[in-house]
């Protein structure tokens, strides 16, 4: 997912709560006690990879072991009064019971997962990216296209969002608004090589499968990372009895994150018949 340039930079955070963490745990054994120490050490670095006091969008799991730190750190200051404060710890637990238990409703299924982020955030475009992924692969067409345009609309710096707009459109056969995309993602990234891509579903589907061919070839000039550029040369290659350049092709997609399933078993039958098997 693209990063949210909202957040402030994490870099600088973390390593100021490294330094804070090194700093209180000296001082607190100097001052107070070893373990006062030790606990005040654990909430901060432990803190330090989430940046941020308040639990974000679907990571406030991340809080967990910050908080068993928090808690070390007053039962281990609060020894005098330690029954009270495990008395008052187990009060705020039994407090937090109908948030958690609201919370678990929301992580029922992935739809009511990333409804429930963004009716805290309605501008969380990543969650909505989530959700209108969810809606594709469920068949929801409309529902998916309405979310990628409003994803489009918050953030329309992500590449990846006009590909999956415009071949959701392709796959209900409607050529004339993937086209729509693919311009409007030519305004937005002309340099971007999944562009290429897009073009190549937009001709193919319209059968022209040579010029698709010299899309997808240019695409992969361009240095794509899709996967899905070398699959589908693969498969070009294959349907042309050219093994050996369809295994090369699909090496080329297993090189990059996120390489479907289907390139190892495209991988396994072009190397079968190159009679490459035992490879």
């Amino acid at each position: 997912l693209p990063p949210d340039p909202r957040n402030v930079p994490g870099l600088l955070v973390k390593l100021t709560l490294l330094g804070v963490a090194i700093a209180a745990a000296v001082g607190s054994s100097v001052f107070l006690k070893p373990r006062a120490g030790f606990w005040l050490a654990w909430f901060l670095i432990w803190l330090a990879p989430v940046s941020t006091l308040l639990p974000v969008p679907i990571a406030d799991h991340h809080l967990y072991l910050p908080v068993a730190g928090a808690v070390g750190l007053v039962l281990s200051t609060l020894q005098r009064f330690r029954g009270l404060a495990l008395a008052a710890l187990v009060l705020s637990t039994a407090a937090c019971f109908p948030f958690s238990a609201a919370r678990l409703m929301s992580w029922r299924t992935s739809e009511t997962l990333w409804r429930s982020e963004l009716e805290r955030n309605p501008k969380e475009y990543r969650a909505l990216l989530h959700l209108a992924n969810h809606y594709a692969d469920s068949g929801k067409a409309e529902d998916a296209a309405e979310a990628y345009e409003k994803v489009l609309a918050l953030y329309p710096s992500w590449p990846q969002t006009f590909l999956n707009l415009g071949n959701l459109y392709l796959s209900q056969g409607d050529a004339g608004r993937a086209a729509s995309v693919l311009e409007r993602f030519r305004l937005h990234h002309p340099e971007h090589p999944d562009l290429a891509l897009l073009r190549a579903s937009l001709v193919f589907q319209q059968g022209n499968r040579e010029e698709a061919r010299r899309e997808l070839e240019l695409a992969a000039e361009q240095g794509s990372t899709n996967p899905a550029v070398y699959v589908n040369l693969a498969k070009m290659a294959l349907e042309e009895n050219r093994s050996l350049d369809a295994a090369s092709r699909l090496e080329q997609a297993l090189s990059h994150r996120e390489a479907p399933a289907e390139a190892y078993f495209l991988l396994t039958v072009a190397l079968n018949h190159a009679g490459r098997w035992k490879d």
